[in-house]
């Protein structure tokens, strides 16, 4: 495989519907839709690839190479918990792609790689120290690239970068990691995805498409990637909601033991009767009881 850098903008022959697919199994067997994995350990704030692929604390499905936005943590009984910072998310899964040298685009927020085959095909550099949106003094400020009339324009401080690779064809093999959250200085960045994408241009044409399995895609448009956004917003925000349903019902015997004993303890206590004190209700009246004992 070829790999060079030319900001060549050619379009992707990949036909999809405005709204992504259902998730499932391909026309050859292959899976229909892209494996995201969350992972939180074995990273580290030098800003620097780990030497091993973490292992993923995380897995679902999307319909395609594009995420901006992660699902909520969950511990314990339903409570919101905090992803570490830095974590990692891993997209995954295989192309229908004709035999050619296409152009890939990648987006994210900070440090991303690409690899198509198992070869490095395009990387995203490590947010700068000082911040990498241009959101403070002398930060640095990122340039969207143009990739042509009526394409989407990256957001504020995201990182982009397009190589052309070439591929014998069929079957893909496509995956793209992407840092989230991380280091400046002493303080940890948010843990907040950004807009995160693989898009791709076949070889001959001016088009861009976001990169879906089985030979499908949605044109990287303004329009098309509200319409996206919206369902996968919806995906995750049903999935945080089985989530803590899980979590709540795994915990349900033992709140039912500590309702128990409460129970058991209101059954065997005596009741105390209500002291004739001053007071509005029966909780002032034994504060009042209480405070006249003190006092004799």
């Amino acid at each position: 495989m070829q790999i060079t850098s030319p900001l060549i903008v050619l379009p992707m022959m990949i036909l999809l519907a405005n709204a992504p697919r259902s998730l499932g199994a391909g026309a050859d067997g292959g899976s229909a839709s892209v494996a995201v994995e969350i992972c939180e350990q074995g990273l580290n704030d030098t800003d620097a690839w780990p030497e091993v692929a973490p292992v993923s604390t995380e897995r679902f499905e999307i319909p395609a190479f594009a995420l901006d936005l992660l699902p909520a943590k969950y511990v314990d009984d339903g409570v919101r918990g905090e992803r570490p910072s830095p974590s990692l998310l891993r997209l995954s899964g295989t192309v229908d792609l004709p035999a050619g040298t296409h152009q890939f685009l990648i987006r994210s927020r900070s440090a991303a790689r690409l690899s198509v085959n198992g070869h490095l095909a395009a990387e995203n550099p490590f947010a700068p120290k000082n911040g990498g949106d241009g959101s403070q003094a002398d930060s640095e400020h990122l340039t969207p690239l143009d990739l042509g009339p009526g394409f989407r324009f990256a957001p504020r401080g995201e990182y982009e970068h397009i190589s052309s690779v070439t591929v014998p064809g069929g079957r893909v093999s496509i995956q793209l990691e992407a840092f989230v959250g991380g280091r400046e200085a002493k303080k940890a960045r948010r843990v907040e995805l950004g807009e995160t994408v693989v898009a791709v241009a076949l070889q001959g044409s001016t088009e861009w498409r976001v990169l879906t399995p089985n030979g499908t895609g949605f044109a990287y448009t303004d329009r098309d990637w509200r319409t996206y956004q919206d369902q996968i917003h919806a995906l995750i925000s049903a999935r945080e909601a089985a989530m803590r349903q899980s979590l709540r019902a795994a915990n349900d015997p033992v709140w039912e033991q500590k309702r128990a004993a409460a129970r058991h303890w209101l059954d065997s206590t005596p009741e105390e009767a209500v002291p004739n004190a001053a007071g509005s209700n029966p909780i002032d009246r034994f504060l009042t009881a209480k405070f006249e004992s003190i006092k004799a």
